[in-house]
């Protein structure tokens, strides 16, 4: 597998100032801290569009279509892209990590038989909780 590079992605719009600050319920206080990590699969082989070479299907262009995605949700979702501080989340548009990876391994043949060492390559660690910018 190859890491090809991790970003941090920011809300396309910033939070207003009336919204920075969300107080954590009762209930989340007593909960620990966890992160949601996402990891979506695309198979190299799929075709969007016949007229696109692969590069434009499987390349650039799905990530920053994704990329841009996760940005847009980001602003409607604003408390993902803060931090935890005591009893409250900062919501200061720190941003969430997105990482991009590939492999030749065929997505058939990792789902038949999952490799949870290279998944586990591709989960995020505690950077997570403190994204370099």
């Amino acid at each position: 597998m190859e890491l090809v590079g991790e970003e941090v992605i920011k809300p396309s719009s910033p939070t207003p100032n009336h919204l920075q600050s969300l107080h954590l319920s009762l209930f989340d206080q007593f909960l620990p801290p966890t992160y949601q990590t996402v990891v979506l699969f695309y198979d190299k082989e799929s075709e969007f569009d016949q007229t696109k070479s692969k590069e434009d299907i499987i390349g650039t262009t799905l990530v920053q279509r994704l990329k841009s995605s996760l940005s847009h949700t980001l602003t409607r979702f604003y408390p993902l892209a803060g931090r935890i501080h005591g009893v409250t989340v900062d919501c200061n548009d720190e941003g969430v990590l997105f990482t991009e990876a590939r492999t030749d391994v065929p997505l058939s043949d990792f789902l038949d038989n999952p490799r949870y060492d290279l998944l586990q390559q591709l989960i995020a660690s505690s950077k997570v909780s403190d994204p370099e910018p």
